[in-house]
């Protein structure tokens, strides 16, 4: 298999560069979710500032808290970051991105295996691997800093151990494969849907209703194979206790999570269900319902794969031929996983399209049944030259879309630019001059997140953003913040100085770079 991985793993680096990766990997905070990426870019940076405290995460946005100590998923990828700026002399994004897009890369790996696993087939298996690379919203966050693919990317792995386990019955993949899903649930705890589904494969295999087959979904199991050896969960105690290592790792991190935000009183990152019977409006639940189902789809894969996947869930859900035990039960509960990740958290996928990332798992398994119901009663059509072209041609197309949605995201009309010159090594240098250092607190406007202009500037304080309702800050707002510690504004954008909240405090300007305002707010 090493001349198979080093092929994939080539092929990978080659379509990294065609969709631009190398340029990309260093751009700071930008494009889609430019709010969302500050978030956790501002994490990994104040780790740097704060030598490495990992039980003290915190951003720089101080509306609300007490210093800014707060955090959402797991912070083991920003606290890596931060180590690497400290190894190498400073923040660079390239760290951050490149440990998310590591993580995933293993993830692509570790689908190969699954699919080899249950295909036997490595044209096959490079295929299904490259499809998700080639999913357009898995092909631009696997090179950013939010958590949602690389999570997926733990996933993958941790299934790959899994199904390895089932072969050759080592202790250490079992492990390993718990360990990695619970990597995956504490970067986005939906991940732990997963986790769920194979416990139900559990239950019910414990229960005697249902035999599952470990070997590769083979009908007959060798002769020689003890009978104990032919379950899926050989020692039930063992399997109990994957689960319970899992759980708790990931529920261990969310009441401590749930414990500091509360001592520092920050309820930002807090996880809130925004379920579909939670709101009230019509018109925005059909909203949502056009987002999710018509603007977004267009992101989430090539739009021929939704056509494609109709008729496969009722040909494997509900038809006759089931792609042998195991499979089927995995495909039936991730889709019902996916359900019910989807109306409870309905109305965060208005925005918020990588959301969709966590149910990624349930087209995993519905592709793989469905190539094993091929393999198994059309093996004329599977083996056959003209439908393995096909699939590469289809392949092709979809690594052509991705790379124009990548288009649409960089240079085009999804595209996000903050103002750049925040970020200039003489704007920071001319700041310290000016007495403004990398603890003073300052205001940034214009910019409705918490983070991504302060992120730029690399200094804590305020920005136009004050809850999650939208609300921008009125006078008696700003000088609030001025009571709390503001010392200084920064206006990024020239017009902003005639608008009429700014009048009060524009009376001290202390300094001019490019298309930046200083001014003192000091009395």
């Amino acid at each position: 298999m090493l001349k198979y991985y080093l092929l994939f793993g080539a092929i990978l680096i080659a379509l990294s560069f065609y969709f631009d990766y190398h340029k990309i990997i260093s751009l700071k905070p930008c494009s889609s979710h430019t709010w969302r990426q500050a978030d956790g870019a501002s994490i990994a940076a104040n780790y740097y500032r704060d030598d490495l405290k990992f039980f003290k995460p915190r951003i720089y946005n101080q509306q609300t808290g007490k210093g800014g100590y707060t955090a959402g998923e797991f912070t083991g990828t920003y606290w890596l970051a931060a180590l690497c700026y400290k190894i190498f002399g400073g923040v660079n994004e390239v760290f951050l991105r490149g440990i998310h897009l590591l993580i995933f890369f293993g993830g692509l790996f570790g689908l190969f295996r699954i699919a080899y696993h249950f295909l036997e087939d490595v044209l096959l298996s490079f295929c299904l691997a490259l499809l998700f690379f080639a999913a357009p919203v898995l092909t631009f966050y696997a090179n950013s800093f939010l958590p949602d693919a690389p999570a997926f990317g733990f996933l993958l792995m941790g299934w790959a151990m899994f199904f390895s386990y089932t072969e050759n019955r080592k202790g250490s993949r079992f492990w390993a494969a718990f360990i990695l899903f619970a990597l995956a649930g504490l970067m986005k705890i939906t991940m732990l849907m997963s986790v769920v589904a194979l416990a139900w494969v559990f239950v019910l295999e414990w229960l005697g209703w249902v035999k599952f087959n470990p070997l590769n979904q083979r009908e007959v199991l060798p002769k020689e194979e003890d009978v104990r050896e032919q379950k899926l969960f050989p020692k039930p105690l063992q399997a109990l206790a994957g689960f319970a290592l899992a759980f708790i790792l990931v529920g261990t991190w969310y009441v401590y999570l749930r414990w500091y935000k509360a001592h520092h009183g920050n309820v930002y990152f807090f996880a809130q269900l925004k379920a579909i019977w939670s709101g009230e409006d019509m018109n925005l639940l059909i909203y949502t319902l056009y987002r999710t189902v018509f603007f977004w789809t267009k992101y989430y894969f090539f739009p021929l794969v939704h056509i494609i996947f109709v008729p496969l869930i009722f040909v494997v859900l509900l038809g006759r031929r089931s792609p042998g035990n195991l499979l089927y039960a995995l495909t039936f509960f991730t889709f019902a996983g996916a359900l019910g990740i989807y109306f409870m958290w309905f109305y965060q996928f208005i925005d918020h399209d990588y959301y969709v990332i966590n149910l990624y798992i349930f087209p995993v398994f519905l592709i793989l049944s469905s190539l094993v119901i091929l393999k198994k009663y059309f093996i004329h059509i599977y083996n056959s030259l003209f439908f393995k072209i096909l699939i590469i041609l289809f392949i092709i197309i979809n690594i052509f879309y991705a790379k124009q949605t990548m288009n649409h995201r960089y240079g085009g009309y999804m595209d996000y630019r903050l103002n750049e010159q925040l970020a200039e090594p003489e704007f920071h240098t001319y700041l310290n001059e000016l007495g403004i250092t990398r603890d003073t607190w300052v205001i940034s406007v214009p910019g409705g997140a918490p983070n991504a202009t302060l992120y730029l500037l690399d200094r804590p304080g305020f920005t136009e953003w004050i809850d999650r309702t939208g609300s921008r800050p009125n006078v008696d707002v700003i000088r609030d913040w001025q009571a709390r510690g503001a010392r200084y504004l920064i206006v990024n954008r020239l017009d902003y100085l005639e608008k009429p909240v700014m009048q009060p405090f524009l009376d001290k300007e202390i300094g001019r770079y490019k298309d930046l305002r200083v001014f003192d707010l000091e009395k």
